[in-house]
């Protein structure tokens, strides 16, 4: 595990130890592992006040490696000394004599240490609850060639204690369910009754995962946060267009469908959310994530009764696929195809799209009892159960007429 360099809202601090020693191993990835001392090759610099310098600059010149280490080792080869810089890192049991004992064992190998930096702490980024990694690094010379480097210092590693670990595929995947069940602990503690978790992005222009590649996201993190005890007597919700990342969410535990797309990128979930028996939140958007802010997409009179009437559609989409209306959320997509402007309208125009959307159920009861009073045998509606009704009323106005 290589040096955790200070992240934002990280902090960074001086050891007051002055020991000038450190100690370097290069590795795979090993978040949460039991050791965690590592080295950090990288290409030997002019300045070697600027390669060791223990600043918060400097340590962001080595790549975060809380979850993984690896050697960068950009060295001529041949028998010429080349000269090296390696970063250092531990942050578990004595790190000052694992440092020491990597030093003697680079001497050892062929490895001519001639400057040592000062010693800095950093706490590890983005996985809470271990130690703090103690940092530094040395520049010297050795006639070992990259690949000859690398060898030698995985084995320093191994003889300081650094054992086998998990891929960085997997590291990877360890800190989004980390991250993840952090996330909805805090939402929870701050008050929140619906957990809403997506695995494909829906920002502006992002590229659209498959419902494999999005299932292989979701489900680690579906699993952690369904087992957590905060959960308990909450909602959790799944924002996703696939009707197959539907179906295998809620068979996990998942309460609620929300789709962005309203059913347009993938129609087939509108049928699978009504035999799931859950309920389905549907927006309006025009176009998806990655056309969503496209000119043509932008363009609206008024804002608010655009977006009613898209909407209105996608609600009876939903109910006509047998989604019952009480199980029915819909929301008018704010920050989707919208500009700023829009946003601001629609956010101080919700009770007016509210009301539109009744007011066209309203406007169809209204239309069909005049035809039928009127002489019309068949009214064609999308709403059967308000077609129906108004159907009967009129069937039975006529006969108390009669």
């Amino acid at each position: 595990m290589g040096p955790a360099p200070p992240t934002k809202g990280a902090t960074s601090r001086r050891s007051p130890s002055p020991a000038p020693s450190a100690a370097v191993v290069t590795g795979d990835s090993c978040p949460g592992r039991n050791s965690a001392n590592s080295l950090l090759c990288i290409p030997a610099v002019s300045d070697l006040g600027l390669s060791l310098k223990p600043s918060r600059e400097a340590s962001r010149n080595v790549v975060p490696c809380k979850a993984r280490s690896f050697t960068q080792c950009l060295l001529g080869g041949g028998s010429a000394d080349q000269e090296v810089v390696i970063a250092l890192g531990s942050n578990v049991g004595d790190r000052i004599s694992a440092f020491d004992r990597a030093l003697r064992l680079m001497k050892n190998s062929g490895i001519n240490i001639s400057r040592h930096a000062w010693l800095y702490e950093t706490a590890l980024a983005y996985v809470t609850g271990q130690p703090w990694f103690l940092n530094s690094a040395v520049r010297g010379t050795t006639k070992l060639g990259p690949h000859e480097l690398l060898k030698e210092l995985k084995e320093i590693e191994k003889d300081i204690g650094r054992t086998g670990g998990i891929s960085f595929s997997d590291a990877s995947k360890f800190q989004e369910v980390e991250a993840a069940i952090l996330q909805t602990k805090l939402l929870i503690s701050e008050g929140a009754d619906i957990i809403d978790i997506g695995a494909q992005s829906t920002r502006s222009f992002a590229e659209r995962l498959s419902a494999e590649e999005e299932l292989e996201r979701l489900v680690p993190i579906l699993d952690a946060i369904m087992e957590i005890p905060e959960m308990e007597g909450k909602l959790l919700s799944v924002d996703t267009f696939y009707a197959e990342v539907a179906t295998e969410a809620v068979k996990r535990g998942v309460h609620i469908v929300n789709d962005v797309s309203g059913g347009q990128i993938d129609p087939r979930i509108l049928k699978v959310v009504a035999e799931l028996g859950v309920s389905y939140v549907t927006m309006q958007m025009r176009g998806d994530p990655s056309t969503m802010q496209s000119e043509q997409n932008l363009l609206y009179g008024d804002v608010c009764k655009e977006v009613a009437s898209e909407l209105y559609t996608r609600v009876r989409e939903a109910e006509l696929s047998g989604i019952p209306s009480w199980r029915i959320v819909f929301d008018p997509g704010i920050g989707f195809s919208k500009k700023s402007k829009h946003n601001l309208e629609l956010i101080t125009g919700l009770e007016s799209i509210r009301a539109e959307m009744v007011e066209r159920d309203v406007a169809t009861v209204t239309a069909g009892t005049a035809g039928i009073l009127n002489g019309a045998n068949i009214i064609r509606v999308h709403d059967v159960g308000y077609g129906l009704d108004t159907a009967n009323v009129c069937d039975a106005l006529s006969k108390g007429r009669g």
